[in-house]
């Protein structure tokens, strides 16, 4: 096997512009409608909507908001948590693929991550500190929101902010940012990484 490098990473982030902002396509079962409107309204209320307020471990938690989704949903929020953690790098792959496979055990099916995208998360790009874990909840919500709100834009406009990516900047900081800050120049970088840093903190951003 090849060792993991930022190539993978990059390849990964495509193929989910493919698959979820290009179409309704899933990044594990192809041919599935994982990244539909319809599974992202369900995800959205189950989860940004209903926040876990206990003092139980996030995946607890998580696994909580889940109980009696259907599988669909489910997998999507693994493909969510996927595309969150591709951007770190100061988490072990090994760590950040039990994350996704522990949301997928939870299907009564489950799915399985193709061996390249698994491969992806050995690597990252950048350190996004204390706050983007502690917070974790909060930027799985803003991939959730972001993608949900891309769906209720018309078709020609998604495809121009896709070949656009000043305009593509702008809808996505048109969503609520709930403090997810950090996520929101990951997915900025990932979709257009020639052209915005690999810089997910607004402090470094400023001094640079």
């Amino acid at each position: 096997m090849k060792e993991p490098s930022a190539g993978d990473v990059y390849a990964a982030a495509s193929r989910w512009v493919e698959v979820a902002l290009e179409g309704n396509d899933s990044l594990f079962s192809p041919g599935s409608a994982i990244w539909s409107a319809e599974n992202l309204d369900d995800l959205f209320e189950r989860y940004n909507l209903r926040p876990e307020a206990s003092g139980a471990g996030f995946e607890t938690k998580l696994k909580r908001q889940l109980d009696g989704a259907p599988d669909e949903t489910i997998q999507l929020m693994a493909e969510v948590t996927f595309v969150s953690l591709l951007v770190v790098d100061d988490t072990s792959g090994s760590t950040k693929s039990l994350s996704v496979k522990s949301v997928l055990s939870w299907m009564k099916q489950p799915a399985t991550v193709p061996e390249f995208l698994d491969q992806a998360l050995a690597h990252g790009i950048a350190a996004t500190g204390l706050a983007f874990k502690t917070w974790r909840w909060v930027q799985l919500a803003f991939v959730i929101a972001f993608v949900r709100q891309w769906k209720t834009l018309r078709e020609e406009e998604r495809v121009e902010a896709l070949g656009d990516p000043w305009r593509f900047k702008l809808v996505l900081y048109d969503v609520p940012i709930e403090s997810a800050y950090a996520q929101r120049e990951a997915l900025l970088h990932l979709v257009f990484p020639d052209v915005f840093e690999d810089i997910v903190s607004r402090e470094q951003e400023v001094r640079i």
